[in-house]
């Protein structure tokens, strides 16, 4: 499994509900088979604005860099953007393409 269908795999599950979101322990484990030349050091990452996976080794997270916070932050659609948490990022990888409707459905 690459990133990006481990990234496209994760982003399906978030967006299908609660129900569906893997365990950290499934996430764990589909990170282990990620070739690490995919995943680039933390202080090239982009700090524009754009969405990002970074990993500290323990976990992914999608992110993007806030100037308010000097720092990367994640967001809930709610109440975010929050500030990540944990042990500081070591690596990143940028999002996949986002997927067509399904079944050539037009979205408009």
């Amino acid at each position: 499994m690459n990133t990006h269908e481990l990234v496209k795999k994760m982003l399906e599950a978030y967006y299908s509900g609660p129900e569906s979101v893997p365990s950290i322990a499934a996430m764990k484990k589909a990170l282990a088979v990620v070739p690490m030349t995919e995943w680039r050091p933390i202080e090239t990452a982009p700090k524009d604005g754009q969405a990002i996976l970074v990993t500290d080794g323990r976990g992914c997270y999608c992110v993007e860099w806030s100037e308010e916070f000097d720092w990367w932050t994640v967001d809930d659609n709610k109440l975010g953007p929050f500030r990540l948490r944990g042990s500081a990022p070591t690596h990143w990888a940028p999002l996949p393409a986002v997927p067509g409707p399904a079944g050539g459905e037009s979205n408009g």
